[in-house]
């Protein structure tokens, strides 16, 4: 049989209150995968490799987010 597998995946991005040049956030990743079960044929031979499961994951964490403000107007013009 084909493996078929179906992933979900939501990804939160939390900006803090601007803070000049130091911006901070956070984030969120969640997700989850369904993989089908697997079966093996052979002629008249069929036994099952593998159930259909489910894999969740999760991850979080914190950064700093870092930016100036061009001067030279060459640069600003290239800034959008």
């Amino acid at each position: 049989d084909d493996l078929e597998i179906v992933p979900i995946y939501l990804a939160l991005r939390c900006q803090m209150p601007d803070a000049g040049a130091v911006k901070p956030f956070a984030r969120l990743y969640l997700g989850g995968a369904h993989r089908s079960h697997v079966n093996l044929k052979w002629n008249s031979f069929t036994a099952e490799y593998w159930d259909s499961s489910w894999v969740f994951f999760a991850d979080a964490g914190i950064g700093l987010r870092f930016t100036r403000h061009l001067q030279h107007p060459v640069l600003q013009s290239l800034s959008y």
